[in-house]
């Protein structure tokens, strides 16, 4: 058995569940969910409460029980609790393996019992070996929303190419300040020059949890469409579907965007990132997090 325990939004779920679910098939065994990180509503201090948002999806749904997930090692437990259930773990064949740096941990389906995978796992480095398979459980359960469906013709008829640009708590909660930096004006002109240099008529469409600082900063010399969040449909999947439907794609340090241009199938789409995923002393986690064959600037 192999039992993720999921945490953040649909972006960061998305890559903990990709993990979880190579290692399975690897293993010939299980995956099951953790969901108690998420229905935690112990208040926190710059904390940004979620929900468990993979439904919208097609995948393989299975959640671990309280006593499979106590089974490992707990972190309500003292410290010589803790302790003694490490000992009990290793002749009982259970793993915790929490992600202390952005390593691919290749070696972990050579463990002969269950695993509990403890991290955020941001690279395409984990599930490549079955990425045709997380494409069609990635797939959407719903068809758009009307709103969002009337810009798809629209989208799939022109040189797409998608914006992401996440302010928001990226902006106004410190904890996230300090451990993203925040792509700005620079960085987006920089790759919307980039691109129309590489496509030609591009057309640009702007999904933004800030449409007033798009409006007031992107001085956009090409075709340009704001979609605001009434396009965004059930936790976010008319965002994200409509942002796969697009050719090429700028990305800022965000999952649900890199998940966005990850799950456009073709061959020949640009997808620029910025070369710092993390700030401050977590620059070395986001090492792997972009693709070879996408641009960074």
């Amino acid at each position: 058995m192999v039992i993720v325990r999921l945490m953040g939004g649909l972006g960061n779920q998305m890559f903990q569940y990709a993990f979880g679910r190579s290692l399975s098939i690897r293993k010939n065994t299980t995956l099951k969910l953790d969901l108690s990180y998420l229905l935690d509503r112990t208040p926190r201090p710059n904390f940004t409460f979620r929900d468990y948002d993979l439904d919208i999806l097609q995948v393989k749904e299975q959640f671990a029980s309280q006593e499979e997930i106590d089974s490992f090692v707990s972190y309500r437990l003292s410290v010589p609790q803790q302790m003694w259930g490490i000992v009990q773990s290793a002749f009982q064949r259970k793993y915790h393996v929490k992600e202390v740096f952005s390593g691919f941990y290749r070696n972990l389906a050579r463990l002969d019992g269950d695993i509990y995978l403890d991290g955020y796992w941001q690279s395409e480095g984990f599930f490549k070996d079955i990425d045709s398979i997380i494409r069609k459980e990635f797939s959407f359960k719903e068809p758009l929303g009307e709103k969002a469906g009337k810009l798809a013709p629209g989208i799939t008829s022109v040189n797409a190419v998608s914006i992401n640009i996440r302010r928001g708590d990226y902006v106004s909660n410190p904890r996230m300040r300090r451990l993203y930096d925040v792509c700005d004006t620079d960085y987006y002109l920089s790759a919307i020059s980039k691109i129309g240099s590489m496509t030609a008529r591009p057309v640009f469409y702007i999904f933004s949890d800030d449409v007033a600082w798009c409006q007031e900063n992107l001085k956009i010399k090409y075709p340009f469409f704001v979609i605001d969040h009434t396009h965004a449909g059930k936790k976010f999947q008319d965002y994200l579907k409509l942002m796969t439907l697009c050719k090429h794609h700028i990305i800022p340090n965000s999952t649900f965007a890199w998940w966005g241009a990850w799950l456009n199938p073709s061959k020949e789409k640009i997808v620029i990132a910025p070369k710092r995923w993390f700030g401050g002393h977590w620059m070395f986690l986001g090492r792997k997090t972009v693709p070879p064959g996408w641009m960074k600037l």
